[in-house]
């Protein structure tokens, strides 16, 4: 899986064609659906928060950016927009919604312990490996700790948290910032302390209770990503499509 990622990431940040870009996004949605067994309607709501990015990003492209052989698509008073800047635009918005539900994906198909587990057969260090499923699992009790502040903001009379005013909730954001860096300091010398006792600097040989391996799954996927690399770079190579980084 995160073979995959890497090599999907490659491959979105050196490209702005549109076609490219729209079907890099449908294998996404086409891997999570078919093997990972996660509808679109489950991610829906990610997708749709970048609909309003994507069309601010498309618009300021087409406006900044000049039309080859000063062929515009429209004009507004002084205003021009290019069909170029309009492709920029719309690669640039789907590069992003295509990373965001690349890691989305990664983080609802993942399990923070097969993480370190696969770290440690790479032969990392098991301090690091932990550190890396417990700053993936810590990232969910921030967010538990920042809805129980707001809740108590709340029920304390303050109508800032469920406000539809974005200045009102924006400041009941900043409101809770002190007091959840003030906890999670607390809840990391906690776990630090804990993990002490436990023997945490040890480097005697470590032991797991479960083990982890490649699956026929697994197998299929290494070779779809074998294959969709090696048709990437033919469509590279061969100069189909320009792969680039901005226009």
């Amino acid at each position: 899986m995160f073979l995959g990622i890497l090599v999907l990431l490659y491959f979105v940040l050196t490209t702005l064609v549109v076609p490219y870009m729209a079907a890099m996004l449908a294998l996404v949605v086409l891997v999570l659906w078919l093997l990972a067994r996660i509808p679109p309607r489950e991610y829906a709501p990610v997708l749709a928060t970048f609909v309003p990015l994507i069309a601010i990003v498309t618009l300021m492209q087409a406006v900044v950016r000049p039309a080859a052989g000063d062929a515009y698509l429209a004009r507004i008073g002084s205003v021009r927009l290019s069909s170029e800047g309009f492709t920029v635009g719309l690669a640039i918005g789907m590069r992003l919604m295509t990373m965001a539900l690349t890691f989305a994906a990664f983080a609802m198909t993942t399990n923070p312990n097969d993480i370190a587990l696969a770290l440690t057969k790479l032969r990392i260090h098991y301090r690091y490996c932990y550190l890396t499923s417990f700053a993936l699992r810590f990232l969910p009790l921030v967010q538990d700790e920042a809805a129980t502040l707001l809740t108590a903001m709340s029920v304390r009379g303050s109508p800032d948290p469920s406000s539809s005013n974005p200045v009102k909730r924006a400041r009941a954001v900043t409101n809770i910032l002190l007091p959840l860096i003030v906890g999670s300091l607390r809840r990391s010398v906690d776990i630090a302390l804990a993990m002490e006792l436990r023997g945490y600097r040890d480097d005697r040989p470590r032991t797991y209770i479960r083990r982890i391996g490649m699956k026929t799954e697994d197998y299929w996927l290494l070779a779809g990503i074998t294959l969709f690399a090696v048709v990437s770079f033919a469509l590279k190579f061969s100069g189909v499509l320009e792969f680039r980084t901005y226009g």
